[in-house]
C-alpha cells in the first residue's frame, strides 16, 4: 500500500471551512467559482485521519505576473461580494494533498 500526494500551491488565500464536511465545502466552492478567473485545491490528510483538509482559492494563470496587482484586488472583490471567509492576505498559500 503506498501514499499518493500532490503538493498545492499557488498565489491566493487560505479560505475558512464552512458548516459541513470536506464534500459539501467542495461543492460550495465548485458552484461559487464557476466561470471565474479563479480556482480551488485542498491540502491535508483527512482521507487518512478524519480531519477537515485546507481549502484554498488561487488566481488562475499565477505564473503570468502582468496586471498580477489588479487579479489580486479582483480576488479579493470576489470573496468579499460572496461573503467568502478567508484568512491572512493574498498571498503564496499552499501544502500536501494526501489520498
Amino acid at each position: 500500500m503506498g501514499v499518493d500526494y500532490d503538493a498545492v500551491y499557488g498565489i491566493g488565500v487560505e479560505v475558512k471551512h464552512i458548516e459541513g464536511d470536506d464534500s459539501d465545502m467542495h461543492e460550495f466552492l465548485e458552484e461559487k467559482l464557476e466561470d471565474t478567473k479563479f480556482s480551488f485545491r485542498r491540502s491535508g490528510e483527512g482521507n487518512y485521519t478524519s480531519e477537515e483538509d485546507t481549502f484554498y482559492i488561487f488566481i488562475e494563470d499565477e505564473y503570468n505576473i502582468k496586471d498580477l496587482s489588479s487579479r489580486v484586488k479582483d480576488l479579493v472583490s470576489f470573496l468579499e461580494n460572496n461573503n467568502i471567509e478567508y484568512t491572512g492576505e493574498v498571498e503564496v498559500v499552499g501544502g500536501l494533498l494526501v489520498w
